[in-house]
């Protein structure tokens, strides 16, 4: 249903999805209910861009739900961070 990207970081991030604010628990593994796949690649500088695709099978109760991914990163000093993409609602039927 939708791709999330975050680029140049170094380690990769880590990509959630979430829906109506709460984080999607979605197996790696092909499910027919839904899955998340991830790709990695290094880019030319070295750095790493991480690219993750949601697949859910949508239901009447997913009409009015809102979606969103966050990209989680570490920085310097041991911290962490996160960026939102911003939310989105699919057209159903």
């Amino acid at each position: 249903i939708a791709t999330c990207n975050s680029r140049n970081g170094n380690p990769a991030p880590k990509i959630t999805w979430y829906c109506n604010g709460q984080r999607l628990e979605v197996p790696v593994e092909m499910n027919p209910e839904g899955y998340m796949t991830s790709r990695t690649v290094r880019e030319a500088s070295g750095l790493l861009s991480l690219t993750s695709t949601l697949y859910l099978r949508l239901r009447k109760d997913d009409r009015d739900a809102s979606f969103h991914c966050a990209a989680h990163y570490s920085l310097p000093e041991g911290r962490h961070g996160r960026l939102d993409s911003p939310t989105f609602h699919l057209t159903l039927h």
